[in-house]
This record gives structure tokens, C-alpha cells and sequence, in this order.
């Protein structure tokens, strides 16, 4: 299970019952954590690219919790 998507149950204890997704709610609005879920990485790995510079800017939008991104993935070069 993730707690993050599915609606809690009695191990994953929520302060508020209309809040179905706590663990999100935990590590962006408490904590500041940003993160980013369903990355399409299998062309890096075909390619076996294991180390690369991520790059991610997100549109900043006045009172939202996520929005659109481009992420930019460059190789680093292994000698």
C-alpha cells in the first residue's frame, strides 16, 4: 500500500478525515519536501545512463501544490 494515494486505515492515523492523501500532506505543506512521482526513466536505462544532473523547474503558481514541469535529465561523463 501507499499511504500517500490510498485513504488511510487505521495504521495511517490522519488529524483531518477529508484528508486522504497525509503523506503528502506531511512533506510538501509541513515540511517543504518537493517530489516528483511518475518519472519515465527506462530510456536512461536502455541506454545504461546511471548518473546524469537532474533538472526540474516548476511553474510557480500563486496558491497551488504542484504544477507542470519539464524535467531535463544530462548525462555526466565516466571516464
Amino acid at each position: 500500500m501507499n499511504p500517500a494515494w490510498h485513504k488511510p486505515d487505521s495504521s495511517i492515523p490522519t488529524e483531518r478525515k477529508d484528508n486522504w492523501v497525509p503523506v503528502h500532506t506531511y512533506l510538501l505543506a509541513e515540511k517543504g519536501v518537493m517530489f516528483i512521482e511518475q518519472m519515465f526513466l527506462e530510456e536512461l536505462s536502455a541506454d545504461e545512463i546511471y548518473e546524469f544532473a537532474f533538472i526540474a523547474a516548476s511553474i510557480k503558481l500563486r496558491g497551488a501544490s504542484g504544477s507542470p514541469m519539464r524535467p531535463i535529465a544530462i548525462p555526466i561523463a565516466s571516464d
